[in-house]
C-alpha cells in the first residue's frame, strides 16, 4: 500500500465513523444558507446593515464548512475527545505524517461538499449573483474556497496538536480576529460578498488563481505544522 493509499484509507474510515455528524452538519450548514440567503440575496448595493452582516457570515463561516457536528467535536472540552483521539492513534503503528495528511483529506472532501452546496444554492437563488453569470460566480466562489481551505486547515493544528481547552480558547482567538476584520471593513465600507464578484465579473481572474495557490500553500504549511505538534505533543496534561 502506498502512502496516498493509506492516507485515503484512514481517511475515509474516520469519514463513515462520523456519518451521522455529516447528516446533522447538512442541516445545521441549511439551517445557515437560509439565513445567508436572506441577508445578501436582495440585491446590490448592499445596505450598511447587509454589508457588515454579510462579510462575517462569509468570513467565519465558510472555513468551518470543513467540519462536522460529530460527537468528538460536541465533547472536545468536557472529555478532551481529539487528545484522547490521538494518543490512541499514536499507540498503533500509525505516523504523525499519516494522521495530520488523512485529517486534511478528510476536511477538504467535507469542505468541497459544503462549498458546492452553498455556492450552488447561492447561484440558484439569488437574483444578483445568477445574473452575473455563470463564469463570473465560478470564479468567486473559487475565491471564496481558497479563502475557506487556508483558513480552515489552520484549525485541525489546534484540534490534533493541543488540548480541548486550549483549542477553544484560540477559536475564541479567531472570532475576535474576525470580528476586527469585519470592523474594519464596515468603516472602509467595504462589502467583500459583492466585491469579489464584481472583480472577477471585471475579468480579475487573478484573484481566484490568487487565492487557490495561496490556500494550498496554506495547506502544505498547516500539514507540516500539524504533523510536527503531534510529534511533539504531550498526552498526559
Amino acid at each position: 500500500m502506498t502512502s496516498w493509499q493509506a492516507i485515503w484509507r484512514f481517511a475515509m474510515y474516520e469519514l463513515r465513523q462520523e456519518r451521522w455528524g455529516l447528516v446533522i452538519s447538512l442541516l445545521f450548514y441549511s439551517y445557515l444558507i437560509v439565513i445567508m440567503l436572506s441577508v445578501v440575496g436582495d440585491g446590490r448595493p448592499f445596505d450598511t446593515h447587509t454589508m457588515w452582516l454579510g462579510n462575517f457570515m462569509y468570513i467565519t463561516l465558510i472555513p468551518m464548512l470543513g467540519f462536522t457536528m460529530s460527537r468528538t467535536m460536541m465533547r472536545v472540552m468536557s472529555d478532551d475527545s481529539y487528545t484522547h483521539k490521538v494518543a490512541y492513534w499514536r499507540s498503533l503503528p500509525i505516523s504523525a505524517s499519516l494522521i495530520a495528511s488523512s485529517r486534511i483529506v478528510q476536511y477538504l472532501i467535507i469542505f468541497t461538499v459544503g462549498w458546492l452546496y452553498l455556492f450552488t444554492i447561492h447561484f440558484l437563488f439569488i437574483d444578483w449573483m445568477r445574473e452575473a453569470g455563470l463564469w463570473t460566480m465560478l470564479g468567486s466562489s473559487l475565491t471564496w474556497y481558497g479563502y475557506g481551505v487556508g483558513i480552515g486547515s489552520s484549525y485541525i493544528i489546534f484540534e490534533l496538536g493541543t488540548s480541548g481547552k486550549r483549542y477553544m480558547v484560540v477559536t475564541l482567538f479567531y472570532m475576535i480576529g474576525y470580528v476586527g476584520l469585519t470592523v474594519a471593513l464596515y468603516f472602509a465600507q467595504v462589502s467583500l460578498v459583492e466585491g469579489v464578484v464584481g472583480a472577477v465579473d471585471q475579468g480579475a481572474w487573478w484573484l481566484p488563481v490568487l487565492a487557490l495557490l495561496a490556500g494550498a500553500a496554506m495547506i502544505a504549511m498547516n500539514q507540516t505544522l500539524i504533523r510536527r505538534r503531534i510529534e511533539h505533543r504531550s498526552f498526559y496534561h
